[in-house]
């Protein structure tokens, strides 16, 4: 089994994809809000979230990632893009005259955070807002959070990618096993300097 979370306008046909769209305008196999999954434990192969991570909450995000990680098989592979936020913040902050085209034949300069704002890092131009913002740092440690590791890059022109875009941020990762509770996050800069003779 495989699923397309958030399909929204682009599902992915054939080749045992079933597609999943809370909004029931949307061209979906399924109309259901995720999480949860309507799954059994471990019964799916693969799993492709275009553009839904940044539509939630970052507690929320985690819990569908962990939902994610609960239906996959033990070498059952997931799929997430998302904006980059950081190489879309590199182009306003550099005032390059970079423009992008969302949705098509509507076009936004992102030398102005206006236009920022409301493409990415709120997204007001849809229904459905944006949540949270990830760069490849932060997606690779939410998936890591989640019992995954990341395993490459997708290639910008992975034909599960609707809308290819410099800006499409893709990781692919496999399962691994999930600890029994979080792991907890140390900052060592509150620790002070080593001194010699120390540690």
């Amino acid at each position: 089994m495989k699923l397309c979370l958030g399909c929204g306008v682009y599902p992915i046909t054939g080749n045992g994809w079933t597609n999943i769209d809370e909004d029931p305008a949307m061209p979906a196999d399924v109309h259901a809000r995720v999480p949860p999954i309507d799954a059994p434990d471990g019964s799916v192969d693969e799993i492709f979230m275009g553009h839904l991570l940044e539509h939630f909450e970052p507690d929320e995000g985690d819990a569908l990632l962990r939902e994610c990680h609960r239906v996959l098989t033990p070498t059952g592979r997931l799929a997430v893009v998302v904006p980059d936020i950081r190489a879309i913040l590199e182009h306003y902050l550099a005032g390059d005259h970079t423009t992008v085209e969302v949705p098509e034949r509507t076009y936004w300069s992102l030398d102005d955070l206006d236009s920022v704002c409301s493409v990415f890092l709120y997204s007001t131009i849809q229904p459905s807002r944006h949540r949270w913002s990830y760069d490849e740092r932060s997606l690779r440690y939410a998936l890591h959070r989640a019992g995954f590791g990341v395993t490459y890059p997708l290639a910008p022109d992975d034909p599960r990618i609707a809308v290819p875009a410099w800006w499409n941020l893709g990781l692919e990762a496999r399962k691994l096993a999930l600890p029994a509770a979080p792991v907890p996050v140390i900052d060592f800069t509150l620790l002070g300097p080593v001194r010699e003779g120390q540690g």
